[in-house]
């Protein structure tokens, strides 16, 4: 039964709630319960705004009664967005180094090098072995 209003103060306090999923989702349905018990009708915004203050005050005071195993790392998101930042990097640097593999030309012992030469009319081609190899 939530209306316009109880939806916007519901979704701003559930943005300034820094816990785990779980115990976010439990203080939620809490708030939810205590904002119907208080009220018959649906409040408005401004009304709730008035019963329990502003969202981030709210958030605040439904935060305390956590304990602080339930509470989620501030450095969580720090973490995620280096790791990603790692996986990005390591997946640029694997397609320069395959690339450069592939279009690099391999000079190996052993190896033929042929060179192409345009006759004139009239002119034979004869073939020349060379034995020379020259690393790289």
């Amino acid at each position: 039964m939530k209306t316009d209003g109880l939806t916007i103060y519901l979704r701003k306090v559930r943005s300034k709630l820094t816990c785990k999923h779980s115990a976010r989702k439990k203080l939620e349905e809490h708030l939810l319960a205590e904002i119907q018990e208080r009220s018959e009708n649906t409040p408005s915004y401004e009304d709730l705004c008035t019963l329990y203050g502003e969202p981030a005050e709210c958030a605040a005071q439904l935060l305390e009664t956590l304990p602080p195993s339930e509470m989620s790392s501030p450095f969580r998101p720090l973490i995620t967005t280096f790791i990603v930042v790692l996986l990005v990097g390591f997946c640029i640097f694997l397609y320069v180094m395959i690339d450069a593999f592939i279009h690099t030309r391999l000079d190996y012992p052993g190896s033929i090098e042929i060179e192409i030469h345009t006759l004139a009319p009239g002119e034979t081609f004869e073939w020349e072995r060379t034995t020379e190899t020259s690393l790289p």
